[in-house]
């Protein structure tokens, strides 16, 4: 079944996220960035605003920061920032235990999109990265 968005309406709410996206609340955040993502609906200038909530990010309980991260992962285009999933990786071990199954699944399958995206390899291979990744599968293997 083909769905039909009205895209003057998709554009207006995706302008209204990039001039709010540093007063708006987590919850609003993370289903901002979701809803985008399921309309498959994106501009650059909406993306740049949801990766410029880094330092926001820590701020987002564990079902806000899974679909935040689901919708991010969903909406990406271009180059990654390594920088970027270097900090959703160490984020993300701390909402671990917090998230319910679908939770976890959602997490997981969009750190792995964010990871490997168009099959490139992470740049910046450094221990810390490894490291996180590691720490990833072995907290969500002991699950």
């Amino acid at each position: 079944t083909a769905e039909v968005f009205h895209v003057p309406l998709l554009e207006a709410l995706a302008n209204h996220v990039v001039r709010h996206v540093h007063v708006l609340e987590p919850a609003q955040l993370a289903n901002s960035c979701w809803c985008f993502a399921t309309a498959s609906f994106s501009t650059p200038s909406l993306r740049e605003a949801f990766a410029s909530l880094r330092g926001k990010l820590s701020s987002f309980s564990a079902a806000e920061f899974s679909a935040f991260v689901w919708g991010l992962a969903k909406l990406w285009r271009g180059p990654r920032d390594d920088e970027v999933v270097a900090h959703l990786l160490q984020l993300s071990l701390g909402h671990l235990e917090d998230l319910d199954d679908s939770g976890l699944v959602n997490l997981v399958s969009a750190l792995a999109t964010l990871t490997k995206i168009r099959g490139e390899k992470m740049e910046m291979e450094t221990t810390q990265t490894q490291g996180l990744l590691e720490q990833l599968l072995d907290r969500v293997q002991q699950r």
